[in-house]
């Protein structure tokens, strides 16, 4: 019975029944307000190519339905990235512990985040992680696609490119719409093009493919494209981030169960509309390419396989099948709702992509003003 039912019964039956209804009214609100009325303050780093689009939506939707308040892009999509996050610059207000939660695409950086989030609770702070041959697949797909032109590309790739970077680039991307045997091969002499030349390439591009999750998580504030880093530097750096959670795309659907016991919410508040879910019918590198990619995205690897391990022994130590199939469950009813059209079980809230909830934020923020 819901908490309306608890009360029109509670007005109807009188004060002898009603005192007993209000005990259980009040009941049932505690335990509503424990599993689900508040959350600390949330720094979500919002990687790119990760599935990150799906947990952002439902951040989203938690602060919404708890009117918390998102420090939010100018333009919807950036805080800064993929430069630093800013910090009094494009007219973003000074840091006063002012907001309760960030989740669009910024650079990480710890101290300068947490200036900005509320204390009270201490701030929950997560990312999602992919493996970076998935990742690798998923960010060239993505700058072959929708693309008419020579020209188009070649600017999406390059500030001011050289003719054998530009050559390698439509080289690349030619091989994106073919398909063809030596895929690989291209992508990686583009990959090593960006790490040797990265002045010829835009900063976008070379936050995207070279160690893109690194990037996402600062590793290129203080180290050089160039230069490649000793381990013990690389692991140092790693295991200090200081994440309180670390999920993973390969384990999506586990990830958000153990989110959902880290933040005490109910599987409805965690269950999603996937958004952007695509295939790739990509061969797979070679033995010898593959190696060749882990060595130009170290970082990228290192990273991963750091928190595949943690997530994979915490999953395993705890155990929540029975959550996971009930998770899974109900993101089909919802993907079934969403292709009929029921508005009632498939609310805007649930397919809200990135800008148009940040959009709407922005008005229901302002409106309070």
């Amino acid at each position: 019975m819901n908490l309306i039912s608890l009360l029109i019964l509670f007005v109807l039956l009188g004060s002898t029944c009603g005192l007993r209804l209000q005990k259980q009214l009040r009941a049932e609100a505690d335990k509503y307000e424990s599993r689900s009325g508040s959350i600390p303050p949330l720094l979500f780093v919002k990687t790119h190519k990760t599935g990150s689009s799906t947990i952002t939506n439902i951040v989203h939707r938690l602060g919404d339905a708890l009117d918390m308040q998102f420090m939010l892009p100018h333009n919807n999509v950036h805080l800064g990235w993929p430069g630093k996050f800013p910090v009094e610059s494009g007219n973003y207000a000074a840091p006063a512990n002012q907001y309760d939660i960030i989740c669009n695409h910024a650079v990480y950086n710890r101290k300068q985040m947490l200036a900005y989030l509320t204390e009270t609770p201490s701030p929950f702070l997560f990312t999602i992680l992919r493996d970076p041959i998935s990742h690798l697949k998923s960010a060239f797909h993505y700058f072959s696609a929708d693309r008419s032109n020579d020209k188009s590309l070649i600017s999406a790739f390059s500030e001011e490119p050289s003719e054998e970077s530009e050559r390698i680039v439509l080289n690349a991307i030619s091989q994106e719409f073919a398909n063809g045997e030596d895929l690989w091969e291209h992508r990686i002499q583009l990959l090593k093009q960006m790490q040797q030349h990265p002045e010829q390439f835009s900063q976008a591009a070379r936050a995207r493919f070279l160690n893109g999750q690194a990037h996402d998580l600062g590793w290129y504030e203080t180290s050089d494209y160039k230069v490649v880093a000793p381990d013990e530097d690389i692991q140092k750096w790693v295991e200090n981030l200081g994440f309180d959670y670390v999920m993973l795309t390969d384990m999506f659907d586990e990830s958000l169960v153990l989110l959902k016991e880290k933040l005490d919410l109910t599987l409805e508040q965690v269950s999603n509309a996937h958004f952007k879910a695509r295939h790739y019918n990509d061969s797979e590198p070679t033995a010898e390419q593959h190696k060749e990619l882990q060595d130009l995205s170290h970082v990228d690897f290192a990273l991963y396989n750091h928190y595949k391990q943690k997530l994979l022994k915490e999953w395993e130590g705890d155990g929540h099948s029975t959550d996971l199939d009930k998770l899974k469950e109900l993101n089909k009813q919802i993907a079934n709702a969403c292709r009929h059209k029921h508005m009632e079980k498939c609310p805007w809230e649930m397919t809200a992509d990135n800008v148009e909830y940040t959009k709407y934020l922005k008005q229901k923020q302002q409106s309070k003003r």
